[in-house]
């Protein structure tokens, strides 16, 4: 191989090792401070020229490199944020703000941070449903977690101030199941849900309702939760709604974890 081939190769490698084109350059960057170590008398200018080359002649560098990236951003993230599910274990899996169905004694425990305006949250509640009534084993904790605009806001405290007259989970899935949802709509459903409306108006306004929404958004930002639906199977953050098989594979890894 001609030394100016073996630059060009040292270029990728180093391409390839940092994940960016960046990489390439610091080497090319180490290069032409010492020029003696890195094997010539190279100009910067000669550097550039055979690491441009060899990247126009080869671009599929290019895209493993940004795969190789893709995959450790995405690494790194997942780490951080079962560290932080970790950390945050109570805030999360115990907040007695929070509504719990499925089995409450469950061998699994499933967060899910959801919107009501959300369409793919609207999508994954009847797979959510099927997963608890296939396995009895689920504890299944919701956080409400309006990021959607003030009617999606206005829908967790209607459903949080619900819940102090102990209708929580009826008209949570008739909110979510609501294809076009707004404020006269969302009153409409309390009060076909036997909820006392005018009560739940003022409670909608309390300090501890107001409380848990602020909770659950810094809890999603301490995890990485940017979109809803987001869930948590034992310590594992996944986002995005699931087919009924993926959960069950999600449960499955979890309760391997656990063991």
């Amino acid at each position: 191989m001609s030394f100016f081939k073996d630059r060009a190769a040292l270029g990728v490698m180093a391409l390839l090792a940092v994940g960016t084109i960046g990489g390439a350059f610091a080497l090319m960057n180490a290069a032409f401070a010492e020029p003696e170590s890195a094997g010539g008398n190279l100009s910067k200018k000669q550097i550039e020229r055979i690491v441009h080359e060899y990247i126009v002649n080869h671009p599929e560098v290019l895209v493993e490199a940004m795969e190789k990236l893709q995959s450790r951003e995405e690494d790194d993230k997942r780490k951080k944020a079962q560290e932080n599910i970790s950390k945050l274990g109570d805030k999360l899996f115990n907040n007695a703000a929070d509504h719990v169905t499925g089995n409450p004694s469950g061998d699994v425990t499933i967060v899910e941070f959801f919107d009501y305006r959300c369409g793919y949250c609207k999508k994954a509640r009847p797979e959510v449903l099927a997963l608890l009534k296939a396995d009895p084993k689920i504890r299944l904790v919701v956080k409400e977690f309006p990021i959607l605009g003030k009617t999606s806001e206005t829908a967790s405290r209607a459903a949080l101030a619900a819940k102090k007259q102990g209708k929580y989970w009826d008209f949570h899935l008739a909110l979510i199941k609501e294809a076009d949802l707004n404020e006269t709509r969302i009153f409409e459903l309390a009060a076909a849900n036997g909820i006392d409306v005018t009560r739940m108006k003022t409670d909608m306004q309390a300090t501890d309702v107001t409380k848990v929404i602020d909770t659950n958004h810094e809890l999603a930002q301490k995890i990485g939760v940017d979109s809803t639906p987001s869930f948590i199977f034992g310590k594992e953050l996944v986002a995005g709604a699931m087919s009924l098989e993926q959960m069950k594979d999600q449960v499955a890894k979890a309760r391997k974890a656990a063991q």
